[in-house]
């Protein structure tokens, strides 16, 4: 699979990234011809996306970004890029 992205976080950030069968390739600056251009606000919304508690679909649809592309594409990005929550601290006594 191959994929670019490029990625434009409230013009104080561009930067762009290519998927290329499994290696990742991320640099700075822009990327003429990326399948998608996103264009995130301040805040945390590229966060929530990829994180899952916001889809694709609703960041678009609100206007919280906005894309040059496929929505396809964007949900792609959010699959290859995804960030898991991080495990809640345990109490008590803790066995590893």
């Amino acid at each position: 699979m191959q994929a670019t992205f490029e990625i434009r976080y409230h013009d104080t950030m561009t930067l762009h990234a290519m998927v290329d069968d499994g290696a990742l390739k991320v640099t700075e600056g822009r990327l003429p011809d990326a399948d998608l251009v996103i264009h995130a606000d301040r805040g945390r919304v590229l966060l929530d996306v990829i994180g899952g508690q916001t889809s694709a679909a609703e960041a678009v649809r609100t206007g919280r970004i906005a894309i040059d592309g496929r929505l396809a594409d964007l949900e792609l990005f959010a699959r290859l890029f995804r960030i898991t929550a991080a495990p809640s601290p345990q109490e008590g006594i803790v066995v590893h």
